[in-house]
């Protein structure tokens, strides 16, 4: 295994382990009032985007994310059921236009909202309240905070007595509407409206104070499903586009990064695998030193010119001829390695050479007396050139080991 394949392993084993990690601690729980029908959180509408099908039976329920004006020139002309759920609904002047021309031609409009904006609150004459919960007696003579409120439907033969536990014992109810024109559904234990109708040309508006009884945390307490479906039933049996608009705003994002964006374990694996990469990436680029490979020392060539130029003149039996050469080569080595001078083999010559070469004294001059009587001879016998040879190959043994 490699190095680099070494530590990859290791980076990977990390964030498969905080991976798991994060994908397997318990998630706290998200209180956020996103009111969305892909939701499954407390105060999302996955139960009631479940439920609109059994409302509207054999009926097509589509969710958007259009504004009312996009969804105008997509209906052409066709009345349909708009429904809307938002903390807060004050749509522009070209969305409410939009809406007002769709209902006016027949459609009808369910918008559930704890707030609605002042334009289109005095376009249709209507003002919103809220109170705080009462306080009440208990059964132990203590004073409790009310933690609930009742609503109840106008018409006895609907109503359910459903209750509605609120958020913080917030209230929010109609606090004046035009009474010639709107019909009252609901209202709180407060007898405050919470669910108004008001027709509008071929269609009405359905109007409610309370769009948090229709999440998914109201919706599986007790009896409150009972309300929601009532209260939806009001509106005619026709196709239903759900826009979430107004709640969640537009969605701009269409990376494949959002899905891991949005999820904490996912997106922290992100992180780390990046940061890992930059951490190898920068480890990485610094420069490595190669091996440097082991450089045998240069071999000393001229032994073995020497021999082979030997063995040449060596079979030719030109004795004297060799036996010079040797000599030559000899003095020559002399030179190089110990730095005499080898024109005069005087006594100063023999005690330098004998220190130098470390050989006895009675070798030096063995030599140097056989290298002198050969040079003054015509003729070389083989018996004396190998005697030479003999003798300078002791001295060439300490030459090899400097």
């Amino acid at each position: 295994m490699t190095k680099d394949r070494k530590y990859l392993l290791i980076l990977g084993a990390l964030v498969l382990a905080l991976v798991l990690v994060e994908y397997f601690k318990p998630q706290p729980l998200d209180w956020t009032p996103t009111l969305s029908a892909k939701d499954k959180i407390p105060f999302g509408t996955f139960i009631l985007d479940d439920l609109l099908s059994d409302i509207f039976p054999e009926r097509e329920v589509t969710n958007l994310n259009s504004t009312l004006y996009e969804m105008r020139e997509e209906q052409a002309g066709n009345a349909k059921n708009i429904f809307i759920l938002a903390s807060s609904f004050a749509p522009d002047s070209l969305d409410m236009d939009a809406l007002f021309r769709m209902v006016e031609e027949g459609s009808h409009a369910f918008i559930g909202a704890n707030f609605f904006g002042r334009k289109f609150a005095d376009t249709l004459n209507l003002q919103t309240g809220f109170e705080l919960g009462q306080i009440i007696r208990g059964e132990t003579n203590t004073t409790t905070q009310k933690d609930s409120t009742g609503l109840h439907f106008v018409n006895p033969h609907l109503d359910t007595g459903a209750y509605y536990y609120q958020l913080e014992n917030v209230s929010d109810y109609f606090k004046s509407f035009d009474t010639t024109l709107t019909t009252v559904l609901a209202v709180n234990e407060g007898q405050q409206p919470v669910y108004l109708k008001l027709p509008w040309g071929k269609g009405g508006f359905y109007l409610s104070s309370v769009p948090l009884v229709y999440t998914n945390y109201y919706l599986l307490k007790e009896h409150n499903y009972e309300y929601v479906t009532q209260s939806l039933s009001y509106l005619p049996v026709a196709d239903v586009q759900w826009t979430e608009y107004y709640q969640m705003g537009r969605f701009e994002s269409t990376s494949p990064l959002r899905f891991i964006l949005n999820n904490p374990s996912l997106r922290w694996a992100l992180y780390v695998t990046l940061s890992g990469l930059l951490v190898f990436i920068i480890f990485e680029s610094k420069r490595k030193q190669r091996t440097i490979p082991v450089m045998a020392p240069p071999k000393n060539t001229t032994l073995e010119f020497v021999k082979t130029v030997g063995n040449l003149f060596y079979r030719t039996k030109n004795h004297k001829n060799i036996a010079h050469k040797k000599i030559t080569y000899f003095l020559n080595s002399i030179r190089t390695h110990y730095r005499l001078d080898t024109s005069h083999f005087d006594e100063e010559f023999r005690e330098k050479l004998e220190k130098k070469s470390g050989k006895p004294r009675e070798d030096v001059d063995a030599l140097i007396t056989l290298i002198q009587k050969l040079e003054q001879q015509t003729e070389v016998s083989k018996v004396e050139l190998l005697a030479l040879n003999q003798k300078i190959d002791v001295f060439y043994q300490n030459l090899r080991n400097l």
